[in-house]
């Protein structure tokens, strides 16, 4: 997708020689704090500036941005009519009106903000694109909208498209992406499955047990906290422990290091 980017303003390296590939049917989750680099390397993907040096390797590409703006007065048709007419080789209109959920007579003004960003994920699709970069497409959806959406974008992965997503919700990133890339000012920092990353992470699990002391009401039982880089024996040791002294398990609850365990290491943000 692009290669060895570099994007300087003034005294800041904003990209600072990124280079990232998108395999067709795979998502890529673009992560990073603000000021990353992950606004300016969309950007430069979608010819909006002009990297100092490096190549943009992207040929056919459709975009969605955080929201959709259109007039408030053009229905969906007309919309999707009218981005067709900037392709030689346009999907039908009527088959993205269908899959979509949305009605050709529908005005921009009477759509929510789901059914905005679904109408902008077509727009993205109607030139038959073999990649799309989706900025933040879910920031402002409620979860029903989120949800809605993921299915759309999984739907375009397995259709073989190329997808680059930049997005926030880490959780997003956990569910949604096939490989995660990090940037922590301008540069990728780490790059892999979301799991295989994860397991990088140097935080050990955490553990919390409650459990009811004999003799004392339900009401009074205690729980504790404990970390461990060896989660199996560190469980089989708790156990044994709660019943040599007479304890009762109540519950058990395992933490993992996630997404965000990871971020926090490697950008401190």
């Amino acid at each position: 997708m692009v290669a060895g980017l570099v994007k300087q303003y003034g005294g800041v390296r904003a990209l600072d020689g990124v280079s990232l590939t998108v395999a067709p049917g795979q998502v890529v989750g673009l992560l990073g704090p603000n000021g990353a680099g992950k606004t300016t390397l969309v950007e430069c993907l979608l010819g909006l500036r002009q990297p100092d040096q490096g190549q943009v390797l992207a040929q056919s590409v459709g975009a969605l941005l955080q929201s959709t703006a259109l007039q408030d007065s053009i229905t969906c048709g007309e919309a999707l009519d009218l981005f067709a007419r900037f392709y030689p080789r346009p999907l039908p209109v009527e088959g993205l009106l269908e899959r979509f959920g949305l009605k050709a007579e529908s005005r921009f003004s009477a759509l929510s903000g789901g059914q905005r960003q679904r109408l902008g994920l077509a727009l993205a699709l109607v030139g038959d694109p073999a990649a799309l970069v989706l900025d933040e497409p879910t920031a402002n959806l409620d979860s029903q909208g989120r949800r809605e959406l993921h299915h759309l974008i999984r739907a375009s992965r397995d259709e073989g498209r190329a997808v680059l997503l930049t997005t926030h919700f880490l959780e997003e990133a956990e569910s949604l992406c096939d490989r995660v890339a990090i940037l922590h000012r301008g540069r990728l920092v780490a790059e892999g499955a979301p799991a295989e990353l994860v397991a990088r992470s140097n935080r050990p699990t955490r553990l919390t047990v409650r459990y009811k002391v004999p003799g004392q009401p339900e009401l009074n039982q205690e729980q504790h906290r404990l970390a461990s880089n060896q989660t199996g024996p560190a469980v089989v040791e708790l156990v044994k422990e709660l019943v040599a002294s007479g304890r009762e398990l109540v519950d058990l609850q395992v933490e993992r290091p996630s997404l965000e365990d990871l971020l926090l290491e490697l950008t401190g943000s």
